[in-house]
């Protein structure tokens, strides 16, 4: 029937259960989408929680490298100081098949030519090279201790030429780089102490 047929009345209780099933659809829609959400949401936090887990993970295992890095740096110059070349304990920090070791040009160091590439850098691939080069510290420190012969004397060299020149002055107890002769550190004396 159509709507102008029918009594206020009817019209009235029909519109009424007209508004009842869309009030119903309404809600279940309203619960649906709501529940929806509530899935999300709870998929979310999850998923944050997650990705705040794996960032917690990573930051640690970052700090617990970078720890490990610290102490085997650590160890190597404490080993290359002390002179010590046991193949054994040097195994136990680097992978010798792999480590190559970047060190500036230092004129007072004997190594060889072929070490030495670009930009005033030597490299040394393996432990027999940093072997070579613990050996070299150690006669460079002899040569120190010889020509010293009291403690706090002074011993100056002056290595290379003009704008080149390395000067360093050192005692028996330190050795100290003081400047590259033009004008740096000690003013390019000629490393003699004054």
């Amino acid at each position: 029937r159509k709507g102008s047929d029918l009594d206020p009345e009817t019209k009235t209780q029909l519109d009424r259960e007209r508004n009842k099933k869309h009030a119903k659809a309404t809600r279940l829609r309203k619960k649906v989408y709501v529940k929806c959400l509530e899935e999300q949401a709870t998929e979310l936090a999850e998923q944050n929680n997650r990705m705040k887990q794996e960032r917690e993970w990573r930051e640690a295992n970052r700090r617990a490298v970078l720890e490990t890095r610290r102490r085997v740096v650590h160890t190597m110059l404490h080993y290359r100081h002390a002179g010590v070349t046991d193949r054994n304990k040097w195994a136990k920090i680097v992978d010798e098949g792999r480590f190559t070791l970047a060190l500036p040009v230092t004129p007072y160091r004997s190594f060889k030519r072929s070490e030495v590439v670009g930009n005033g850098l030597r490299i040394l691939h393996g432990l027999d090279m940093v072997f070579a080069d613990i050996r070299s510290i150690a006669v460079w420190m002899q040569t120190i201790s010889r020509e010293a012969t009291s403690v706090g004397q002074s011993v100056g060299h002056t290595v290379g030429q003009q704008a080149s020149e390395v000067v360093w002055d050192y005692t028996i107890l330190d050795a100290v780089a003081s400047g590259d002769g033009n004008g740096g550190g000690d003013g390019g004396d000629g490393g003699n102490g004054g």
